[in-house]
């Protein structure tokens, strides 16, 4: 008689297809294309929190000057504007640290007129993103004539200094005009500089 071999469930074992790896290769990859996706994704976001920073600090500082152009057409109305453009005498905000060092020369034929942290212009307590602010007056009379109502033309040249190299800079021309009762400023033009 014919006898069977009784099989030990151990010794038979069914064999994996040798397609079993390939689901493993394509998760690994799939992996690997998420996270280049992920960092691409944290790349770009800090990208544009840089770029945003830097955008509102730029309008920071073209704030601040604009603040300190006007300030210094204000102070020249209500001060002896024509001995301050005839003689280069200077601001009542001063610092005394850089202009002192000849550090702030500006453009030909204008003047360092103010200066100093920005906080010391607002007479609040200063911080560590305070700009610095420079002012430069030029008499631009003889480009601009007289006009009508007479008066000197002044160019009030602003610039503040911030973090990381950020600067902004705005011209104000102005019309000081004087008369026995009053004095007026009519301002010409204003713009900012590249």
């Amino acid at each position: 008689m014919y006898r069977m071999k009784k099989r030990s469930s151990t010794s038979h074992r069914a064999r994996l297809p040798e397609t079993t790896s390939v689901p493993l290769v394509l998760t690994l990859m799939l992996t690997v294309v998420l996270a280049a996706l992920g960092s691409a994704m944290v790349m770009g976001t800090a990208t544009e929190m840089l770029i945003a920073g830097a955008h509102r600090d730029g309008m920071a500082l073209f704030y601040a000057a604009d603040a300190a152009a006007e300030f210094a057409v204000e102070e020249l109305a209500r001060s002896d504007w024509e001995h301050v453009l005839d003689t280069g005498a200077r601001s009542t905000f001063v610092d005394g640290t850089a202009a002192d060092s000849g550090s702030l020369a500006g453009a030909p034929g204008y003047e360092v007129y103010a200066y100093g942290r920005f906080s010391d212009l607002l007479g609040r307590a200063p911080t560590a993103a305070d700009p610095y602010v420079v002012v430069w007056i030029a008499d631009v009379t003889a480009s601009w004539g007289e006009g009508e109502s007479g008066g000197r033309v002044t160019d009030v040249r602003a610039t503040a200094l911030g973090p990381r190299g950020i600067r902004r800079t705005l011209t104000l021309t102005a019309r000081l005009m004087s008369t026995d009762e009053e004095i007026s400023v009519e301002r010409i033009s204003w713009t900012q500089e590249p």
